[in-house]
């Protein structure tokens, strides 16, 4: 192990030799990468900040997931959990605030948007994004199953129109907070806190260009389907060796879950004056991490100007600053670039991956610096002390 690791070192301290002597072939084909890395980073990378991000795609558990989406559409949904501000969600106002809500969400087609404020925190409300929504259940559209003889009833838990009588509201809480199938689902036991159940059609929409092969240009229909032509008995012949055809499904992008969640924002912020919402889910949780990456940005930017300050406060020099950034500032590039061009997403992984390209790479850098101008301070020459920095910068990071 020792003479690998020695002659790594030996073949490390040649390289800024070859390097310095090819400068102009060097200087080029950096360049040249650099630009392509840019350019697959702008223009083609995706975000992925989902769960499953962390879940090989190959992985049993994504084939049962999309299994389960073919048979029963998308399990992403938008939880609206909220507080009456009144202590009771089952008070007139409240009740009449989430049955309000509940029919703006599932008839948005017909939302105004003058009504609606045209950006919140700097993302644009764009109602047509609520096209995304599969279904809305709520305390205005919960069935209570019944049985009378041989009738079998569903009716709604909250009617219609509304009752103004304190004694058929009261009517309606017992009767819901007897019904053990909603309690904790849609409200909670006390009658303060409710939710709002948002499912969406995100992860089950096939990719573009998708088409089943039953839909085929050259797919017919076999003769036993003539029966349903007349009133006689069906009868099909099913062919048990047949392969079911795999759904490619689009990825989602984490920006998608942004724009979406923007507009449930804007139309249940109609409602805060009723209303306290705490909403829950991949949407709010993306939303979330989005703002969280623009602050991390701007913390990015500050922790960049503590370690100038640092390389400075050392060195003393202004090519031991500038080097050290731009060869870290290069790697994260290429990182990010090369993900791109794979056509694999930014996730929480690649996210922490270019944390770790940082610190190492600074500490790196401060080593190879320090045995530098450590060599120079003994009166080696320039090119001898950087060949024979990386040697002693690894000595200096690990035993030798």
């Amino acid at each position: 192990m020792d003479k690998t690791l020695l002659s790594l070192s030996r073949f490390f301290a040649l390289i800024p030799l070859w390097s310095l002597r090819a400068r102009t072939v060097v200087l080029a084909l950096v360049l040249g990468f650099s630009l392509v890395m840019a350019w697959g980073a702008w223009t083609r990378t995706t975000l992925d900040m989902t769960i499953v991000s962390f879940i090989d795609q190959d992985d049993p558990a994504i084939a049962a997931l999309n299994e389960f989406r073919e048979q029963f559409g998308s399990d992403d949904s938008v939880f609206l959990v909220y507080r009456a501000l009144d202590g009771d969600v089952f008070s007139a106002r409240s009740l009449q605030a989430v049955q309000q809500l509940t029919q703006e969400l599932d008839n948005w087609q017909t939302l105004d948007p003058a009504a609606y404020p045209a950006a919140i925190d700097g993302e644009p409300v764009v109602l047509e994004e609520l096209g995304k929504i599969r279904r809305v259940q709520s305390l205005s559209t919960a069935r209570v199953k019944s049985v009378e003889g041989d009738t079998l009833r569903s009716e709604r838990l909250v009617p219609e129109t509304l009752p103004e009588s304190a004694a058929e509201l009261q009517a309606i809480r017992d009767r819901a907070l007897a019904e053990d199938d909603y309690r904790l689902l849609f409200y909670s036991a006390d009658g303060r806190y409710a939710g709002i159940l948002i499912q969406t059609v995100f992860g089950a929409e096939p990719i573009e260009g998708f088409t089943p092969q039953i839909d085929g240009a050259d797919v017919t229909l076999d003769l036993s389907f003539s029966a349903f032509d007349t009133d006689s008995a069906v009868t099909l012949d099913v062919d048990e060796q047949a392969d079911v055809q795999d759904i490619p499904f689009q990825t989602v992008d984490m920006f998608e879950y942004c724009r979406f969640f923007t507009a449930i924002r804007a139309v249940y912020g109609q409602h805060a004056d009723v209303l306290e919402f705490h909403p829950v889910g991949n949407p709010p949780m993306n939303d979330f991490i989005n703002r969280m990456l623009q602050q991390m940005m701007v913390l990015g930017v500050a922790m960049v100007g503590v370690f100038v300050g640092l390389l400075w406060a050392l060195f003393r020099s202004f090519s031991a600053v500038v080097w050290p950034i731009l060869t870290i500032a290069l790697s994260l590039l290429w990182t990010w670039g090369a993900t791109a061009w794979l056509g694999v997403p930014m996730s929480t992984m690649l996210v922490l991956t270019c944390l770790l390209i940082f610190a190492c790479g600074i500490a790196d850098c401060v080593h190879v610096m320090s045995a530098y101008f450590g060599f120079r301070r003994e009166g080696l020459a320039h090119a001898t002390a950087g060949r024979h920095s990386p040697a002693r910068a690894r000595c200096c990071a690990g035993p030798c």
